[in-house]
């Protein structure tokens, strides 16, 4: 069997020491960036990074698979402060729209009583 070669890994969950082990999204990305082997790489913004690292490992092996074009999409991603700022502060807005944050039961009108 040959090298493994960002054509016939598999990505999985988790941190690798190599491709031999197998990649996840953000290894991958480092793998088509020409970089050293790495779930850091330097061509890809770390906001999004962060994204897609956490996402890689919360999905199943099966959904996994669906992610080899945004290693190739996310290459070249890094910018400024000011475009990562708006990347978080676009991503925190997201993520409030799909899940609204949690009240606790705590916290509801009501519920506050005194000792």
């Amino acid at each position: 069997m040959g090298s493994v070669t960002y054509q016939t890994i598999k990505l999985s969950k988790g941190k690798h020491r190599s491709p031999d082990d197998g990649a996840c999204v953000m290894e991958l990305a480092s793998m088509l960036a020409g970089e050293q082997f790495t779930d850091h790489p330097v061509s890809v913004c770390p906001v999004i990074g962060a994204l897609l690292r956490s996402y890689n490992d919360s999905i199943d092996d099966r959904r996994r698979q669906d992610l080899y074009a945004y290693a190739s999409r996310v290459v070249g991603s890094r910018s400024g402060l000011g475009i990562e700022r708006a990347r978080i502060e676009r991503l925190t807005a997201w993520t409030h729209e799909r899940r609204p944050p949690r009240r606790s039961r705590w916290l509801m009108p009501g519920r506050l009583r005194a000792f």
